[in-house]
């Protein structure tokens, strides 16, 4: 059994270029695990799944499968919600709030209001910013740390 505490990355996939979906979950995965990694774990949904390849029905069910094992497993999730209309990320949301798994998210001010109310209930925490998303994902990186990791 691992010990380490599990970060799952939760954000939309589908429909975005790639470095829109790896650029922040990398940097967030790099500041763990370069600073935190005796501490933590963190899983990437993007190191097993690539947006602009084709995918089959088959392959999907086993992305949904990986995702929802490992969000199940996982202490925290951290959610970009700049494309809050994304199915995956949403029924990710919804099972992470039933395990009782706290969610932490970050979004651009501008796109605050669409997010859908059922899923501003389901997130623990939410940050905004205005120009930098770095901004935004420090805000929560440093959030995780002092709530989570080192209370």
């Amino acid at each position: 059994m691992n010990s380490k505490f599990k970060i799952f990355l939760s954000g939309g996939i589908t429909g975005l270029s790639t470095k829109e979906c790896k650029d922040w979950r990398e940097y967030i995965s790099s500041y763990f695990l370069n600073y935190y990694e005796s501490k933590c774990e963190v899983v990437n949904p993007m190191s097993h799944f690539d947006p602009n390849k084709e995918t089959s029905d088959l392959l999907e069910k086993e992305a949904m499968i990986y995702d929802t094992y490992h969000l199940r497993t996982s202490d925290i999730v951290i959610v970009c919600l700049n494309k809050s209309d994304s199915i995956g990320t949403a029924q990710e949301l919804m099972l992470a709030y039933e395990l009782h798994i706290p969610i932490i998210g970050f979004i651009e001010e501008n796109k605050k209001n669409k997010i859908h109310p059922w899923m501003q209930t389901e997130v623990t925490k939410l940050f905004t910013y205005d120009k930098d998303m770095y901004d935004a994902i420090q805000d929560t990186i440093d959030y995780v740390y002092n709530y989570y990791l080192n209370p």
